[in-house]
């Protein structure tokens, strides 16, 4: 959960349901809190490691924009 909590990301690789694999990143306010987050959740099949760590930085750059614009 530190290596999450440093990279301002969550993964789910089917801890809480098997074959389901999900990232996950925090939008914060002003104040740097976090009010919601953003994620993609998928079948493992179609979310491999390296489409994981591709989603990570996508969700990174749009929750950055939605924090922005709050």
């Amino acid at each position: 959960m530190q290596e999450y909590s440093k990279g301002d990301y969550s993964y789910d690789l089917e801890d809480n349901e098997e074959l389901v694999r999900c990232v996950a990143v925090p939008i914060r306010n002003k104040y740097n809190n976090i009010i919601a987050a953003i994620s993609v959740t998928s079948i493992a099949p179609f979310m491999p490691d390296e489409r994981m760590l591709e989603l990570q930085e996508t969700l990174k750059k749009y929750s950055q924009m939605i924090s922005e614009s709050l």
